[in-house]
C-alpha cells in the first residue's frame, strides 16, 4: 500500500518526535492506526513514528533529493487542518467522551484522544480490569477484559460498545453488592475461611503476617498520628473484626469504634547512643508476633521513639485475613490525607465508604448460587482437568512436612532488555506480564523437559468499583496452565498464553481454595495442591516509595514480613525507571541459593534470546549462561581424557586441566 516513505526527526529537546511522510499506492490507502499496528509488528516501539502524514508526492530539491525542510512545512499545515477538523467535525461522540474520562481517571493522565491505544499509554492487565469495572457500571455488564484487548483504541472500543448497546442483551443474574444487616450472622469470604482453618491447624504461625516498618523524619505530632490511625480503623470495619466458631460455622465479629490505640516504645538512652541491633531485633520481633484471630486485634501499630526527636519508626502489622497488597496502598493514602487534615484542624477529607468487607463476603456467598458461578466453575473444571503441580528439580529431598523456612534472592534486568521486552510486547499486542510469563513457562519446560506447565499468579480480584477503595483480603490465586510443544515458535506460545490469561481473567471470581475442593485435590508428599510455583507481575504502586506526610518525610525501612515460603518458588517482577526488578522467594528446605541464582540467570538469557529470535522454536532458544558453557566444555574435555585413557592413549595434561 506504500509507494514512498520518509521518516524525519522534528522538534527540539523534549518535543523531539519521529514523523513519517507517506505516499500511498494509487487506490490503496491505509489508516494511521492500521499502519502503526503493522509497523509495531516489525519495529521496536521507539522506532514507530509518533505521527504519520500522507502527502500526494514527496517535495524534492533541485538535485532530486527529498526536501526535508519542505516536509516539515507540510507537517505544520497538516497539523492545522487536523486541529480544525477535530474542533469542528471530529468531536468525540458521547460514548468516546465517557471512555476518555474513564481512561484519564484510571491512567492518571490528561489529553487522551480517541485514536490513542490503551496499552501504548501504559495500560496493563490490572488497569484494564479497573477500566472494565467502570464501563460495566456505565454501559453493560457484558463488557469483559477481552473486549478491551480486542479494541484497545478508544474509537474502536466506542464502536463495540455502541454496537452492543443497540443489541438486546440478557442481564446477568448477579446479586447486588449492597450493605447487609449487621443483625444477621456475617460469614467469611472463601479466602478468609482458608486462612482461618490454616490458623486452627498451626496456631501462632507468622507466615500470614503483613508487616511494614517506616522511618518518619520531622516534627511528628503523635496524638494526631494516633487519631488518624484510629479514624482509618473506624472507617474500615475489617480492621476491627475478629472471628469465632459458632454452631458449625465461622463468623465475622465486627468490634466497636474508637478502640484503637497506638503503642509507643521509648528507646531513648541517657548516653545518646542508639543500639541499631536492638532496633532491628524489635522490628523483627514485632513482625513475627502472632495474632489471635478470636481475641484480636488483627491490626497493630507501634511507634518507636529514638534519641533524635526528629526521627521515629512506625511499625504497622496486620494479619493477611484482613488485608492484601492493594490494601497497603489504601492505608498509606488515607493516612497521609487524614493526618494532614487533622493537623490543620480540618475534617476527614475522604468520602464515606459505600460498603464494608463483610458486605462483599455476603455478596460472594450469594454469587455462588447464580448461573455466572456455574459458568466459571465449568471453565476451570475443564481447564485444569488432569493438571498437576509443577515440581522443579530439587537440591534436597522433599519431606512429608516442610518447615516453610523461606529465603529471598533479588535481581535486576537492564533498562535495555526491559525496554526491548516492552516494545516486543506492544508489537505482539500483549501485556508485558504475558511475555514474561510465557518465557517463564518455557524456562520451566526446559529445566525439566516437561510440556504441561501450571504456574500460579495473584490477581487483585477487585472487580467492583465500590471495593477499589476498601481494605480487605480480596486477592485471588489463578492457576495458569499451558501445554507446550518443543517445536512451537515462541511467538505461537505467546499467543497461546495471551488467550489463556485472558480467559483466566474473565473467570477470576472463583476462589482458588473452593476450586481445589471441587477438583478433589489433596496435599501429597509436601506438595501444595495444583500450584508449587508462583509468578507475579506487581503492578500495584510500590509501597517502598518515599511518601510525604504533611511536613514529614516517610521512607520505608523495608517489608519486614516474616520470611516464610508459601510456595516452592515465587517469582515477583516489578517495572521501574531502571528496568525490571525481581525477587525470588524460595523454600530453603528444598533449594540452595546458588540454584535459584542460576535459575534467574537462565531466565535472563532466555529473555535475551527471545528478543533476538522470537520466531525460533522454543527448544532451541538459548538458556545456557556463560558458566554453563564453561562447565560443558570442561565436562567434554574430561570425557575425551577418560576415553583416551581407556584406549591406552597418552593424555595431554594441559588439555585435561
Amino acid at each position: 500500500e506504500i509507494a514512498q516513505a520518509v521518516v524525519v526527526v522534528e522538534g527540539e529537546g523534549e518535543e523531539k518526535r519521529l514523523v513519517g511522510y507517506v505516499v500511498s499506492q494509487e487506490g490503496r490507502e491505509l489508516g494511521e492506526q492500521e499502519l502503526k499496528r503493522r509497523l509495531r509488528k516489525r519495529l521496536p516501539g521507539y522506532l514507530v513514528p509518533e505521527r504519520l502524514v500522507w502527502v500526494e508526492q514527496m517535495p524534492l530539491t533541485l538535485n532530486g533529493k527529498v526536501d526535508r525542510r519542505a516536509l516539515s512545512g507540510l507537517s505544520q499545515v497538516t497539523d492545522l487542518v487536523r486541529e480544525e477538523q477535530e474542533a469542528h467535525t471530529k468531536l468525540p461522540s458521547p460514548v468516546e467522551s465517557i471512555l476518555i474520562g474513564v481512561w484519564e481517571d484510571v491512567l492518571k493522565r490528561k489529553g487522551i484522544r480517541v485514536q490513542d491505544n490503551f496499552f501504548e499509554l501504559g495500560g496493563h492487565s490490572l488497569l484494564a480490569t479497573q477500566v472494565v469495572t467502570r464501563l460495566r457500571h456505565i454501559f453493560t455488564p457484558a463488557i469483559s477484559i477481552l473486549t478491551l484487548f480486542e479494541a484497545p483504541v478508544i474509537a474502536q472500543l466506542a464502536q463495540r460498545i455502541e454496537r452492543d448497546l443497540g443489541a438486546e442483551q440478557a442481564a446477568p443474574d448477579l446479586p447486588a453488592l449492597v450493605p447487609v444487616s449487621r443483625e444477621q450472622p456475617l460469614a467469611l469470604s472463601f479466602a478468609q475461611q482458608r486462612l482461618w482453618f490454616q490458623d486452627r491447624l498451626d496456631p501462632g504461625n507468622a507466615a500470614y503476617n503483613i508487616a511494614l516498618a517506616m522511618h518518619v523524619q520531622g516534627t511528628l505530632k503523635v496524638d494526631v498520628l494516633e487519631r488518624a490511625l484510629r479514624e482509618i480503623v473506624n472507617r474500615h470495619e475489617i480492621l476491627r473484626t475478629t472471628y469465632r466458631y459458632q454452631e458449625g460455622q465461622v463468623l465475622q465479629v465486627v468490634g466497636p469504634e474508637n478502640t484503637f490505640s497506638l503503642q509507643q516504645l521509648d528507646l531513648r538512652t541517657e548516653n545518646g547512643m542508639q543500639d541499631q541491633d536492638e532496633i532491628n531485633g524489635l522490628i523483627r520481633e514485632e513482625a513475627e508476633r502472632p495474632f489471635d484471630l478470636v481475641a484480636g486485634p488483627l491490626f497493630r501499630a507501634t511507634l518507636l521513639c529514638l534519641n533524635d526527636e526528629q526521627t521515629h519508626i512506625l511499625l504497622i502489622t496486620m494479619h493477611h485475613i484482613v488485608a492484601d497488597a492493594w490494601s497497603l496502598q489504601i492505608l498509606r493514602h488515607e493516612l497521609v490525607a487524614i493526618y494532614t487534615a487533622f493537623e490543620r484542624g480540618q475534617p476527614v477529607p475522604l468520602p464515606e465508604l459505600p460498603i464494608q468487607y463483610a458486605d462483599f463476603a455476603q455478596w460472594q456467598r450469594q454469587w455462588f448460587h447464580t448461573g455466572a458461578f456455574e459458568t466459571q466453575l465449568d471453565y476451570w473444571t475443564k481447564q485444569l482437568r488432569g493438571a498437576h503441580a509443577f515440581d522443579l528439580p530439587l537440591d534436597h529431598p522433599r519431606q512429608q512436612k516442610l518447615s516453610n523456612q523461606g529465603a529471598s534472592y533479588t535481581f535486576h534486568l537492564s533498562v535495555e532488555l526491559s525496554q526491548a521486552l516492552l516494545a516486543y510486547s506492544q508489537r505482539e499486542e500483549v501485556t508485558l506480564f504475558m511475555t514474561l510469563l510465557a518465557a517463564f513457562q518455557v524456562l520451566l519446560s526446559r529445566l525439566k523437559d516437561a510440556q504441561d506447565i501450571v504456574v500460579g499468579t495473584d490477581i487483585a480480584n477487585r472487580v467492583h468499583v465500590d471495593i477499589e477503595g476498601l481494605i480487605g483480603f480480596f486477592v485471588n490465586l489463578l492457576a495458569l496452565r499451558t501445554r507446550l510443544e518443543k517445536h512451537q515458535l515462541f511467538r505461537e506460545v505467546l499467543q497461546q498464553v495471551r488467550a489463556m490469561v485472558l480467559d483466566a481473567y474473565i473467570h477470576q471470581d472463583i476462589p482458588f481454595d473452593y476450586l481445589v475442593e471441587q477438583l478433589h485435590l489433596e496435599r501429597s508428599g509436601g506438595l501444595t495442591p495444583l500450584i508449587n510455583v508462583l509468578f507475579v507481575m506487581q503492578n500495584v504502586p510500590d509501597i517502598q516509595n518515599v511518601a510525604s506526610l504533611s511536613e514529614l518525610t516517610v521512607s520505608p525501612i523495608g517489608d519486614m514480613t516474616a520470611q516464610q515460603a508459601k510456595f516452592d518458588v515465587a517469582f515477583f517482577l516489578m517495572e521501574g525507571p531502571e528496568g525490571l526488578r525481581g525477587r525470588v522467594n524460595y523454600n530453603a528446605d528444598l533449594f540452595e541459593k546458588d540454584t535459584i541464582a542460576l535459575m534467574v540467570q537462565r531466565y535472563e538469557t532466555l529473555l535475551q534470546s527471545i528478543i533476538a529470535h522470537p520466531d525460533h522454536p522454543i527448544h532451541v532458544l538459548e538458556i545456557a549462561t556463560a558458566n554453563d558453557r564453561i562447565d560443558l566444555a570442561l565436562r567434554r574435555r574430561s570425557q575425551r581424557g577418560r576415553l583416551k585413557a581407556s584406549r591406552g592413549e597418552g593424555i595431554n595434561l594441559n588439555e585435561q586441566q
